[in-house]
């Protein structure tokens, strides 16, 4: 089978696009600007076979023209500017383009195509404010109140995949992502704030120190693990159409700190004292409660990347990619 991803050159579609080469499937890379060499490098490696195409998802001209030459039989969409606050008050238009606009020019193309599925990459920040309230964050029951112009994006360019795919008769699964870490994150220009993994990790390979302004409980989740989960809700015979997608655990970063001091003796790390500003951010000031993992185990994934598993990977990963995850230390 022949899958299109969007976004394919940025970090969680780049993983995806990894894994399902890694599976001997045929991809259809598409992003607006080439991927970097050593990600070029590693999908040629793989057993199955990636074609990269550039394409931005505003025009739909362009990936319609892509889908037309490739005839993939499902579609993933990625492509999205992940804003932090600053980008949010300079560049909100194009934020609001490329996450909600741009969802419905791939649909749109998808649609001309004959496209039957889509697998739309959504976040849990759709859920907002709602997010500290509960034991878990469950997709029916767990109102969505985004605030952040990201957050209200990413909810609305779901809402419109799903109404759009209502409309035209596509299959369109929405799937809420927990915070993301691993391989292939590096700053793109579209990721204002990085994982506090990656933060740390950077760290650690200048031999520096990584101050927490509190440990940072949440359900992290492995790039790796998002990649197996996505391709079993893209392969699932049925599914909900918002589908969270995380591990159905937590964990610290001040446990991944803990890993990375043993593994880099010259790597520091601790809590801030009061009225110290911390070095690593932790997407927030509060820690998010876990995404439910119900409707994810019902398509048939249930996540085998804990901690020291995703730690091992990743470290493997940076060994050999130093310089996308700390240039002024990778020599």
């Amino acid at each position: 089978m022949t899958m299109l991803v969007t976004g394919a050159a940025g970090f969680v579609a780049a993983a995806l696009v990894e894994e399902a080469a890694r599976r001997g499937e045929t991809v259809v890379a598409v992003d607006r600007t080439p991927p970097p060499p050593a990600l070029a490098a590693a999908w040629a490696a793989l057993p199955g076979r990636v074609r990269f195409a550039v394409a931005d998802v505003l025009d739909a001209a362009a990936i319609g023209d892509v889908l037309a030459r490739h005839r993939p039989a499902v579609v993933v969409h990625g492509a999205a500017i992940t804003a932090g606050p600053a980008r949010e008050a300079a560049a909100p238009a194009a934020i609001l383009e490329t996450n909600i606009v741009g969802v419905a020019r791939v649909l749109e193309a998808a649609k001309a195509a004959g496209i039957g599925r889509i697998v739309h990459l959504s976040s849990a920040s759709a859920y907002g404010a709602a997010a500290y309230d509960g034991a878990v964050l469950d997709e029916e029951a767990t109102p969505s109140r985004p605030e952040s112009l990201y957050a209200v994006t990413k909810f609305a360019g779901e809402r419109t995949a799903l109404r759009l795919g209502e409309l035209w008769g596509i299959d369109v699964r929405a799937a809420r992502l927990t915070a993301v870490f691993g391989r292939w994150e590096r700053d793109t220009g579209v990721r204002d704030t990085l994982s506090p993994q990656f933060q740390a990790t950077a760290a650690a390979l200048r031999a520096g120190e990584a101050v927490l302004d509190r440990p940072g409980q949440r359900d992290w989740i492995y790039a790796r693990d998002v990649a197996e989960a996505l391709l079993a809700l893209r392969d699932a015979p049925s599914a909900a159409p918002v589908v969270n997608v995380g591990p159905g655990r937590e964990w610290s970063v001040a446990c991944w700190c803990g890993l990375l001091a043993e593994r880099f003796p010259g790597f520091r790390w601790r809590l801030a004292e009061r009225g110290e500003a911390a070095t690593i951010a932790l997407h927030g000031d509060r820690d998010r409660r876990p995404l439910a993992a119900e409707r994810l185990a019902a398509v048939g994934y249930r996540s085998a990347w804990r901690l020291e598993r995703s730690f091992e990977d990743y470290m493997e990963w940076v060994a050999a990619h130093p310089a996308l995850v700390a240039p002024s230390a990778a020599g």
